[in-house]
Order: structure tokens, then sequence, then C-alpha cells
């Protein structure tokens, strides 16, 4: 059987961050294709923004455009051309109330997603008849991930990366000599939208579910670079050393406090596989000074958002801490009672974990969500768990940051496993912490959210994911720690 991947930018025809403080958008160099603006520039909004960096653009009284003659020869209406699917969207923003010409995304005559004049619904139409229309209202003043996708027999409208209505009647893409425009119908400026954009991408192929749904909570430039944002990495894979190897140059080094002893076991690589922490000095930690710009809880500057997590093999109820970096974050195990994590910010316990069994290997992690509601959560084995409030301001410091032990005497040792540990300075979606979860973090640095073809599959495009020889089949358990044993597992708009 032949196994054949493609990556997840395959047929990218264009994306468009439109985070600029002025000027002409960038497509963030993946092609060629520049949109200008009409009539005026763009404005950037640095206070309505989708992520913690950046800004967005808005679209009141301008727009971008790209002539039909300067679109990639696959893009999708192209005058001439022969698109047999494809796949366009952005997250919007709207400003105010649909009027019913407020044109988010438009190739005059081949596709349109709008804000809809009727219930405040975001709407698609594909030709010069075929609309359709989300099932509920989107509200104004906040961001929305509107998609269209045409798989060359269903045109549909995705909101939030949950699909809404589809037609079935289209038989052909309409390919003209108009442009295309983001933000207006055309390049005279028509039909402005009142309200911004972000991330705005075009592909020549129907994407799957799967990555719909990704591109909904993630948006392009985590779906196209998903090691973004990963600022500390640790397989735990040496057999002997001083010092833990991340992935790549750059990242964060973890130097050792004492002896971290390697777990031997049989594994895919034939290595090493995790690092043992005991009761003897044994942990690991970073100085503030060393750690990357941007690391969650540097002194320098805090975070907005942040992720962090590992596989974790507690061998005793008693507390441990696991993460620690002064006041700023702590993770413990024990505390407030045997079997629970409890994550503190400033000394505060905010939020605790349902109880997890001793001995038994599972993927914990703890993001934050400071950009959008101060909320942290936990994710266990891939399931979104316990939730609670965080604070305002993730504060930073410049005490050392520590894996293993809340200090480097050390007091609170963690007494079981750890393997492939990891931070971002950014809230990752459910669907890459389950990504994580389910293949490891070099499967996630490495994508596998293309469409793969597979000799014999039963459906065409059926992504079958690649083995892990490192972890067994999810709920399959191996023996105990000395064997190596773990668990991974309406009406035409034209």
């Amino acid at each position: 059987m032949t196994l054949i991947i493609s990556p997840p930018k395959a047929n990218l025809e264009g994306w468009w961050k439109c985070d600029e403080s002025s000027g002409t958008r960038d497509d963030s160099g993946f092609n060629q294709l520049h949109l200008s603006p009409l009539p005026n520039a763009v404005a950037q909004s640095t206070t309505i923004k989708r992520l913690a960096i950046g800004s967005a653009g808005l679209f009141a009284t301008d727009g971008l455009v790209g002539a039909d003659s300067a679109l990639t020869p696959t893009f999708p209406g192209k005058n001439g051309g022969s698109t047999g699917a494809f796949t366009a969207g952005c997250f919007v923003h709207p400003a105010a109330a649909g009027s019913g010409s407020d044109y988010i995304i438009c190739k005059d005559g081949s596709f349109l997603l709008y804000y809809a004049n009727t219930g405040n619904k975001i709407s698609a139409q594909i030709g010069a008849s075929a609309a359709i229309a989300a099932n509920t209202t989107q509200a104004t003043g906040q961001w929305h991930c509107a998609a269209i996708r045409w798989d060359g027999l269903e045109f549909s409208l995705w909101i939030a990366g949950v699909k809404q209505t589809a037609v079935t009647a289209v038989t052909s893409l309409v390919h003209n000599a108009n442009p295309f425009v983001l933000g207006a119908q055309d390049s005279s400026g028509t039909n402005f939208l009142n309200g911004y954009i972000n991330d705005a991408f075009v592909f020549s192929r129907a994407l799957s579910d799967s990555e719909m749904r990704k591109m909904s909570m993630v948006g392009p430039t985590a779906f196209f670079t998903p090691i973004m944002g990963l600022l500390g990495s640790w397989p735990m894979d040496e057999a002997a050393g001083s010092t833990r190897y991340d992935i790549s140059p750059g990242l964060t080094h973890l130097a050792e406090n004492g002896t971290v002893p390697q777990q031997t076991a049989l594994f895919k690589e034939g290595t090493a596989s995790a690092g043992k922490f005991s009761t003897t000095p044994s942990c690991l930690k970073c100085a503030d000074a060393d750690l990357p710009a941007g690391f969650p809880w540097k002194n320098s500057g805090a975070a907005i958002e942040w992720t962090i997590g590992a596989w974790l093999y507690q061998d005793t109820t008693t507390a441990t801490c696991v993460y620690k970096k002064g006041t700023a974050i702590e993770l413990q195990w024990g505390n407030p009672a045997p079997g629970l994590y409890g994550l503190l910010f400033n000394n505060t316990l905010i939020l605790v974990s349902p109880s997890v069994a001793i001995q038994t290997w599972k993927h914990i992690v703890v993001r934050w969500r400071g950009e959008d509601d101060d909320q942290a959560e936990y994710i266990i084995d891939g399931v979104k768990q316990a939730g609670g409030s965080g604070q305002a301001a993730n504060a930073g410091n410049a005490t050392d940051f520590l894996v293993g032990a809340q200090t480097t005497l050390p007091t609170l040792p963690m007494q079981g496993y750890m393997d492939e540990a990891f931070v971002f300075n950014r809230a990752l979606a459910d669907e890459e912490i389950l990504e994580i979860y389910a293949g490891g973090l070099s499967s996630f640095v490495l994508p596998s959210f293309g469409s793969g073809l597979v000799q014999g599959a039963p459906a065409k495009g059926r992504k079958i994911p690649r083995p892990n020889l490192k972890y067994p089949a999810r709920g399959q358990r191996t023996g105990g720690v000395s064997g190596g044993g773990r668990r991974k597992g309406s009406g035409a708009r034209w």
C-alpha cells in the first residue's frame, strides 16, 4: 500500500494576513499574488484584532483587488481556467448589521461570500443563482471564521468550522475576467464590507472536514506553520548528558540540576525515551536570561497566551511540582488533593484537573487563552476537561524556569517520568492538541494535515494516519515503567 501525503499548503493560491501597519497586503510569501488597495490603502486596526499580535484590515470604505490577469493559472474562477474544486474564506468581524451588500470575498459572477441582508447571516453564492445562508445569525462586533467549499459536486458554507447548508445543483464553476476582491464587489469599490478581515485564504482544492475545523480554530498561520510559537520542546530522549536537546536551534535548552537519568524503552528510533525524576536532586532548569524572546513568563515581557504540556507518569500521590516559574505559573501534582493537578498563578490556586490515576501515562496539557477570556483549561489525553478563570495579566519574572521540582534544592520533586514536554507562546487549538496527543509533537511539527490519498481507500481524500510505533494504540497498556509502557493514543446576489 502506497501512502501519498500532500503538504497542508498544497494548492494554496493566496493567503492575506491583513496585519500590516499600512500599504499593500502581503501573503506571507507562499506565492506572489499581492492585492492592491481600492480606492485607498486599507486602514489597519490594532484594537480590533483576532490574534495577540499584528492587526486586522478595516474595510469600511476600502477593499483589496487582484486583477484576473494577475491571478495564478489555477486560481478559482480565473478566465480561461478549469478549476475543479476550491475553498475560500477568512475571519470576518462585522461592524454593523448587514445591509445586503456587504461583500467579504468576491470573484464577481463566479463565487461570493457576504454578510446577508436578512437576519445578519453570513451567506454565500456560486454561479449566478445558487445561494445559501448560515443556519444561525452571526453577531456584529465578533470574529467569525467563514468559508466556502466546492468539491466539484457540492457547494457548502462553513461557519466556525461547522458545515451549514449546501447545494448540489452546481455542475461547473464560472470562469470570467472579473477581478478577485476582498471587502468589496469589484475594482470600482462598490458594496464595501462594513467591518474587518483577517487571514483570508483561497485554495484550488476542497479542504477536508478536519482541515476546515482546524482552519476555523487556528487560522492559516498555524495551519501552514504549526511550529509557530513553539519555544520549548524536550523529548527526553538522550541516554546521558547534561543538556536536554530540543527540536531545533534557538529553542529553550534545559540543563540538568543534579542527574535526570533516562528510562530505557523500545521505541522506533531505538533510543532512550523518558526522563526519570525522583526525590534525589533531579530536575531541569533554564535561567530566565537564557529563555528565548517571547517565552511565557519571561521577565522581559509577559505572554498573552500560552500552552504547556507533557506525557507524565506519576509514581505516587505525593504532592510534587511539574513546572515552576516563580510566582508566574506552577503546575503541581497532588494539590489540592491526591490524583489532581493544580494550576497556580501568583501562588493562588485557580484551576484543578479531574482525578488521574498513578502509574499510568497521561498526556497533560494546560492552555491559557488570555487574549480571549483569561481562561485556563486542562486537556487530558486530548480531551478538554476542567476550566477556570485566570488573571488578566500573565506576569513574568526573573527566576529560573524549572521542570520536575519547585526549587533547585529541590523541594516538591516530581516522582515519576516525563516525556515529550513542550511549551508554546500561543493557545493551541483543540485539534492541534489532539494531534500532538495522537501522533506526538514530531508529527505536529512535520504537519500531517494534508489531503492524503491511499490506494484502495474507501473514500477519495481520506487521510490514513502514519503508524506511530513509539506509542501503542490508544487504550493499550504495555506494562509498567520498566518496560516502557504507556498509552497515547436565499436568491441570486449578482
